[in-house]
């Protein structure tokens, strides 16, 4: 198993260095590969340096190398590029590929789960808690084992024709929208062991005293906020920032 990362511009480091750092410490030995578009940028080297993943450059198809914001033309051409970096990861010999945002901070060891749910699902994929069914997918973390490579091919394919009008989750669930029979493979990762940004409440709020038990997600997600500055607020929100 490989988790890997896509990052764009120089404003994603301390972020990328809080996830890398949260998800070393929960998942030792872990393979990490980040991808970034910016050969030019040393950080990310050294970040390779600090905690020993694999750095590997990617083609810049944006001409821009400013972060992006969600919903510009930039942001959608930039996150196209996941569904080939996840395939080039797959052809280095994963049987299972783990793809996070940089605004994810991990709490714990999500491999076993994911193990496990791989021989009955070949796709798992957040879930954007929204109150409709089929779900809305948040492709900001999921996982595809090797068999899938034809769907991934397919969505690489997709991207590619409407390259800067759709981002790549938009892409993901239109193409599951056209064609429902995918949903059969598709495991919807439970919202509350891989929260997004609208569970914030769950990591900061007191628990009722009579409760037995208690809530242990795998990591939270500080999206359904816009910009880096208000993302690392978040992760510090849920006291999940861990960069000086």
């Amino acid at each position: 198993m490989s988790v890997v990362y896509l990052v764009h511009g120089t404003d994603l480091e301390k972020m990328l260095e809080n996830s890398v750092r949260t998800l070393l410490r929960h998942c030792e030995n872990i393979d990490v590969i980040i991808y970034y578009t910016d050969d030019s940028n040393t950080h990310y080297d050294q970040v390779a340096q600090k905690f020993g993943v694999r750095v590997i450059p990617v083609e810049d198809i944006t001409g821009n190398r400013e972060y992006s914001n969600f919903g510009t033309e930039n942001f959608n051409r930039v996150t196209s590029l996941k569904w080939k970096i996840i395939l080039q990861t797959l052809d280095l010999g994963y049987d299972t590929v783990v793809f996070s945002d940089c605004d994810i901070a991990f709490v714990q060891d999500f491999r076993p789960y994911i193990e496990s749910a791989v021989r009955y699902y070949p796709v798992g994929v957040q879930s954007e808690s929204s109150s409709m069914f089929p779900p809305a997918f948040c492709t900001g973390f999921m996982y595809f084992n090797k068999s899938t490579k034809p769907f991934l091919e397919r969505l690489k394919e997709i991207n590619q024709n409407v390259l800067g009008e759709y981002n790549d989750q938009e892409v993901f669930n239109r193409t599951l929208g056209n064609t429902p029979k995918l949903y059969r493979d598709i495991l919807t990762l439970p919202e509350s062991l891989f929260p997004n940004g609208l569970h914030s409440r769950s990591f900061v709020g007191k628990d009722f005293e009579g409760l037995f038990g208690e809530l242990s997600p795998f990591l939270f997600h500080a999206n359904f906020v816009k910009g880096v500055q208000e993302q690392i607020d978040l992760l510090k929100y849920v006291n999940l920032w861990e960069i000086a």
